[in-house]
């Protein structure tokens, strides 16, 4: 009978003991929670909770390191927005304060008669001319922080995006004609159907074409698509200045210009909006360019983002 009790004394002190023990784990662990939640509530996101044991503490570690990678990212994105708006802020100063002087300039000459009869009606097309390059950014402008902030209404309707294309090209004729650019559109027969916005897309083209009349000097271009069971892809190239290899990575960010010397001819969004634009058809733009030589262009609508596109 006494070698039971003891027993059964001894047994009762070893589970004490085991629990005690894990309870010891379990509060120092706690402990580290805290103190970690803590330094995190002060600002740290660096600090990370290291799991000791298997079970419910491990799974609230992972779940607390989970939180503050979250919220350290989110942090990090908004820095990088907040020195993009900067960014952005600063070079819209140049864009609108530059061409709004030289007009100013141009006028106050015109009215205080500081030019010759001769040379009125050319200040005064001049002026007019400044006033129309503003007037056009200030509309791209407006366009693109629509795209970013996510608040532009699209209307996705079911369209011949073959028939659309050559619409938008007999546009262009008469254009690349007086630029002395000769052209080569090969463009299937058959039709295409696919859910587009008419004048995101109609905008989309129009840009690119614009981009080679504006920046790229070439005396050739080629609109190229084809049509496959699973995409559209269309080629736009042209055979012009092309562009560094340096520069590449950059062409579809806002207000980037590739040759600062013609910064008046454009505004620096015409292909940021076109990639914004492309993303809402869930479609992908590609460029590749060799200096000196071409710059070709790759759209790519996915056959497959119609039906998503129909319920949006």
């Amino acid at each position: 009978m006494v070698t039971f009790l003891i027993l059964v004394c001894s047994l009762l002190f070893i589970v004490c003991f085991i629990l005690c023990s894990g309870m010891v784990k379990t509060n120092r662990q706690l402990d580290t929670i805290c103190d970690v939640l803590a330094d995190v509530k002060d600002g740290n996101l660096n600090r990370r909770i290291l799991a000791q044991k298997a079970g419910k503490i491990r799974e609230i570690c992972y779940g607390i390191n989970e939180i503050v990678e979250i919220m350290q990212n989110r942090i990090i994105e908004q820095k990088i927005s907040e020195q993009s708006y900067k960014r952005l802020m600063t070079g819209l100063s140049h864009d609108v304060k530059t061409p709004l002087a030289s007009l100013i300039g141009y006028l106050e000459a015109i009215d205080g008669r500081m030019v010759k009869e001769e040379k009125r009606d050319r200040y005064v097309n001049i002026a007019l001319m400044k006033a129309i390059q503003l007037k056009d950014f200030t509309n791209a402008l407006f366009e693109w922080v629509k795209l970013d902030a996510k608040e532009k209404v699209f209307h996705f309707q079911k369209l011949d995006i073959v028939e659309l294309t050559r619409t938008i090209i007999l546009d262009w004729l008469n254009v690349f004609e007086k630029k002395e650019i000769t052209y080569e559109f090969q463009i299937p027969e058959t039709e295409c159907s696919m859910f587009l916005d008419k004048i995101s897309y109609e905008r989309i083209i129009n840009n690119l074409f614009q981009n080679i009349v504006v920046h790229s000097d070439a005396d050739k271009m080629k609109l190229d698509m084809e049509i496959s069971d699973e995409k559209v892809c269309i080629d736009i190239t042209d055979w012009g200045t092309g562009i560094e290899e340096g520069k590449l990575p950059f062409i579809f960010e806002r207000l980037y210009r590739c040759d600062e010397a013609r910064a008046m001819e454009g505004n620096g969004l015409g292909l940021a909006i076109v990639k914004e634009l492309l993303a809402a058809h869930h479609a992908s733009i590609y460029v590749e360019s060799m200096e000196g030589e071409f710059t070709r262009f790759k759209i790519v609508f996915f056959k497959n983002s119609n039906k998503q596109l129909q319920n949006e």
